[in-house]
């Protein structure tokens, strides 16, 4: 694992804790930084694009972790409908301590200013 994802990580996993209340802004993150001890003029390297970077980072990681607790249990015997199940469950699991940021994120990415980034 590259160093800037492990420190991402770090940022986003800090921040959240923030994000849950206050929403997906550059103060948030930055909360983030922070409490890592991260310059905090390393935003711009590390999410290059902003709060959209960041959103992404989030959904990397939750990605990241929904694979991994799926790996930890063997589905081999499951049909690839429950398979897909299970993994469904595991990724409920890794966000549900964050779904009001996974909320806010979607909110976040519906923005039209967002929108016409894309």
């Amino acid at each position: 694992m590259s160093d800037d994802l492990e420190i991402k990580d770090k940022i986003i996993n800090d921040a959240l804790k923030n994000i849950n209340f206050d929403g997906w802004t550059k103060e948030t993150i930055l909360t983030g930084f922070v409490s890592n001890k991260i310059n905090v003029d390393d935003y711009d390297i590390l999410f290059p694009n902003g709060i959209i970077d960041t959103i992404i980072h989030f959904a990397d990681l939750s990605d990241r972790l929904m694979i991994k607790e799926f790996k930890e249990t063997d589905y081999s015997d499951l049909r690839t409908p429950d398979k897909i199940k299970q993994l469904l469950l595991c990724r409920f699991r890794v966000l549900n301590p964050n779904k009001e940021a996974v909320r806010k994120s979607i909110a976040c990415l519906a923005l039209p200013k967002i929108q016409s980034l894309h």
